[in-house]
């Protein structure tokens, strides 16, 4: 092999090398944690609000059974924050629910987040309730393994937006929904509490 041949292989090799690098650098940057098999993003934004990054993430059980993966993302200069500060604070947010088990139906999970609801308002979900009311409507559909449900929060509008796979479902206007739903994971009376703890980054 000559002279010539050998720089060209070597360039060759640099290029290649180079690019391996760049490609891992992306993907790496693009999913932060894979919990249960279900890959997660470093960062997510939507309705144009503010850039939102992966504070934590777990798997929400029922005996044995894997329901979904919460995971909750914030502003960077929320990331860390304990969960009342989180659950008060009238900043972008969101809490994301990867669907895994077909046992989580439709019913179950209004039935659920009614429950969480009551739970994180200490019973009194009165003032709430026409919210309550649009969101119910909202979950109209089946859910099946691999849904994505996210309950996105608006700082600039006060809106609380679910969303179904990408689709705008419901809008719920007001800072005190927005605390009740996120109280759900993370008030003093959870949804679960091991939940919670990885959904702070614990």
């Amino acid at each position: 092999m000559n002279n010539g041949t050998i720089r060209t292989a070597t360039k060759l090799f640099a290029c290649l090398l180079l690019s391996f690098s760049l490609f891992s650098a992306t993907t790496g940057a693009a999913n932060a944690a894979t919990v249960a098999g279900v890959e997660l993003e470093e960062s997510i934004s939507v309705d144009e609000g503010e850039g939102l990054v992966l504070n934590g993430a777990g798997i929400r059980t029922r005996l044995i059974l894997k329901l979904y993966v919460g995971s909750l993302y914030v502003t960077e200069a929320m990331k860390g924050a304990d969960a009342q500060d989180i659950i008060s604070a009238d900043e972008d947010m969101l809490v994301q629910m990867n669907i895994r088990s077909k046992l989580l139906t439709r019913k179950k999970m209004v039935a659920a987040i009614n429950s969480g609801l009551r739970k994180s308002t200490g019973n009194n979900t009165a003032p709430i309730q026409e919210q309550i009311s649009a969101m119910e409507s909202a979950l109209d559909e089946a859910l099946t393994p691999g849904d994505v449900l996210q309950i996105s929060y608006n700082a600039q509008t006060g809106i609380t937006t679910m969303i179904k796979n990408g689709e705008s479902k419901a809008e719920m206007s007001g800072l005190e929904f927005k605390q009740a739903m996120f109280g759900i994971w993370l008030s003093d009376a959870p949804v679960q509490a091991k939940l919670k703890k990885a959904m702070l980054g614990g």
